[in-house]
């Protein structure tokens, strides 16, 4: 059995099928040795009723399949010209938005098959691929790779290294540099076509934020301890929240979250209060009655944000379950029934709690390979040792790899948030917002004593860090950067 590697894979479009050509030469791997070719039938996914997609298609009845899957429509064509023809009535005449990707990396994501995989050529030219680690199958390339270029400088190492794991990653050809914004694009695109979810239909404007001014604040940066507690604890996006299978059964389920709507009964006469969360006080402003003394109000108390409120005993109102929980502790309201809960499935892992997992075990796998390259090279602290590691092109190869895994872990989040994307989804982002509220207010119960603005916390305050290093480790979480 000949081991080769997957080094190209092309759409021929006339004879609808796709040709995978392969390698058994690291050395010249752009030279293909084998060729794989099947039929090949691309396809994209729609939210839509059947017989109203049919009679909109109904000129390509003969090109096209439509077939419902999960809860969405698979429209698949013959060629994929054809299929982006069928893209384009749908959407001038429903105004929804279609993933399209290319039909090469369809291929791949169906197939479950990778650029850089390793196969064997078995008997009548058939190929079956290797089970093993896509990081171990990646380092065995990488080093051949950097060996043979004879790579000395570590700026070329850390580029190579990022073309030849996100080609591998992103089941895409990279061929020159991409942004990070473009990487988890390409993530996202390969996961929606995977799960067949249709792309999401909520098109916001974008709110630049004004640029914060320099302060003598702490900033902690929170992002990755918020991608572990999206993925070990919670279970946030598109396809797992307020599923029907898991929906709660009162206010004290663990898959509740806080931005859940709880219906309270208010017992004093006036009565103002600060919202853990202050978009929603500011979004609560804007849409209820008697801005006015909500204005002198936070003008006497000098606020930070909005206050929420007045109200007078016996005013019922739902709000948030993280200041419901308080507000009963102080007994300051009653809880009272028709709750608007917001909850993650407990059955069924979102591919974005999968993603986020994947990132963090590959970071982890690179770690201990730092730490075992460098407890290998450097045992003590002379010039030679030194010197040695300086030279270990490893070394840089791990550094790269982990520079790559953590910037994406860092940046998926905010993806996720951005309302600029493709993929926003707000009861996602709310959904995010709502644990990193849950989280900070576990760290400090104490209200004002610090403010969230995306992935970071600011305060004054430098007891709080000691709170913080006490914190997440306690539930086995890193504890977050620290800038000041």
């Amino acid at each position: 059995m000949e081991k080769m590697f997957l080094v190209n894979v092309e759409y021929d479009e006339k004879k609808s099928r796709i040709m995978c050509k392969f390698s058994n030469n690291l050395e010249e791997i752009n030279k293909h040795t084998f060729i794989h070719s099947e039929k090949f039938y691309p396809s994209f996914f729609i939210n839509l009723r059947k017989d109203l997609t049919k009679t909109l298609l109904s000129d390509f009845s003969k090109n096209i399949i439509v077939t419902e899957k999960r809860k969405a429509l698979e429209i698949k064509a013959k060629d994929y010209e054809t299929l982006q023809k069928c893209k384009k009535i749908l959407q001038l005449s429903t105004n929804k938005n279609i993933l399209l990707i290319e039909p090469e990396r369809q291929f791949l994501i169906d197939s479950d098959w990778s650029y850089y995989d390793t196969f064997y050529l078995v008997e009548n030219k058939k190929i079956n691929k290797i089970s093993q680690s896509p990081l171990t199958n990646l380092n065995f390339i990488l080093k051949k790779i950097i060996n043979n270029l004879d790579l000395k400088i570590s700026s070329r190492i850390n580029q190579v290294t990022k073309k030849i794991i996100l080609t591998n990653y992103l089941k895409k050809k990279i061929t020159k540099e991409i942004t990070t914004t473009q990487t988890i694009n390409y993530i996202f695109e390969n996961n929606f076509y995977k799960k067949g979810l249709p792309q999401p239909q909520e098109s916001l404007p974008y709110n630049y934020e004004n640029k914060q001014k320099k302060d003598k604040t702490i900033k902690i940066d929170i992002t990755e301890p918020i991608a572990y507690l999206l993925t070990k604890e919670n279970n946030i996006g598109y396809e797992s929240l307020n599923c029907q299978c898991c929906k709660p059964r009162n206010i004290h389920d663990k898959n509740v979250l806080s931005n859940s709507l709880i219906n309270v009964s208010f017992l004093k006469d006036g009565y103002y209060y600060i919202s853990k969360d202050y978009f929603w006080s500011k979004e609560y402003h804007i849409k209820n009655k008697e801005k006015e003394k909500r204005e002198s109000y936070k003008k006497q108390n000098s606020l930070t944000s909005y206050p929420v409120g007045p109200f007078y005993r016996k005013d019922s109102k739902k709000i948030l379950l993280i200041d419901a929980l308080r507000l009963k502790e102080d007994k300051e309201i009653e809880i009272q029934e028709n709750h608007e809960y917001r909850w993650f499935c407990k059955k069924e892992k979102a591919f974005v709690s999968e993603i986020i997992k994947d990132i963090l075990n590959l970071k982890q796998v690179v770690e201990k390979s730092i730490n075992l390259t460098t407890s290998l090279n450097y045992s003590n602290n002379s010039l030679g040792q030194v010197k040695k590691l300086e030279k270990n092109t490893l070394f840089y190869l791990y550094h790269s790899e982990k520079n790559l895994y953590t910037h994406l872990l860092k940046e998926t989040i905010s993806f996720i948030q951005n309302k600029n994307t493709k993929f926003y989804k707000q009861e996602v982002d709310l959904a995010i917002k709502s644990i990193k509220q849950k989280t900070c207010d576990q760290i400090s119960q104490e209200e004002c004593r610090f403010s969230i603005r995306k992935e970071t916390i600011r305060t004054k305050d430098r007891t709080l860090l000691e709170k913080i290093n006490n914190y997440f480790p306690k539930i086995n979480i890193p504890v977050p950067e620290i800038s000041f």
